[in-house]
């Protein structure tokens, strides 16, 4: 509907990724809570389990974000390839 009214492709991708924004935020809040609570638990003074290594949060991090984003910009980039007129006609 936004590329029928005039948006263009990379505003309706900025739209999309804004809202994917909000539960990546969570769900990296609750996984680094949640590994430190696994790991507080578990680990029994085991030196050979770093859960709490700032590099290796940051990497992982790093990686779900762009597979997250990789995730949402494929079909949002199919998307906005198709005219809008006929997505709207066989709706």
């Amino acid at each position: 509907i936004r590329m029928a009214l005039g948006a263009r492709s990379s505003q309706v991708m900025l739209t999309v990724l804004r809202s994917v924004r909000v539960p990546l935020v969570a769900g990296f809040v609750l996984g680094i809570a949640g590994s430190m609570a696994w790991h507080r638990a578990f680990a029994f003074g085991s030196p050979a389990s770093q859960v709490t290594d700032p590099r290796l949060l940051i990497i992982v991090a790093a990686l779900l974000s762009a597979l997250a984003i990789a995730a949402c910009a494929a079909p949002v980039r199919r998307a906005t390839r198709l005219d809008p007129v006929v997505a709207l006609r066989e709706e």
